[in-house]
């Protein structure tokens, strides 16, 4: 005798647990494609001068390329001084306010 599978929900079962991790994966891909935008958006709009620039410069290399570099190293690439090191906090300060 052949028994045919139940048609009713298992919410315990592992066909929900993957539909459950296949929308969080969904929802996660949504945020970071909206914050990627919106840091794209705030990079744009630095200004054109030695400043916009230096912001754009640092938190580019910084914070959106390898994750393994260290200040002084970004400073030295960008020609700028270790004691700039308030600017850089004050850049990233500016990226925070824009993604709250």
């Amino acid at each position: 005798m052949k028994v045919t599978p139940s048609y009713e929900i298992r919410y315990h079962g592992p066909t929900n647990d993957v539909a459950m991790v296949n929308i969080q994966q969904s929802k996660r891909e949504e945020w970071i494609k909206q914050t990627s935008f919106r840091i794209d958006q705030f990079l744009s709009r630095l200004g054109n001068g030695r400043a916009g620039k230096d912001q754009r410069d640092i938190i580019i290399k910084r914070y959106l390329e390898d994750e393994d570099v260290c200040d002084y190293m970004v400073y030295s690439e960008i020609g700028m001084s270790v004691r700039i090191d308030v600017l850089r906090l004050e850049y990233f300060i500016n990226l925070l306010l824009l993604l709250d």
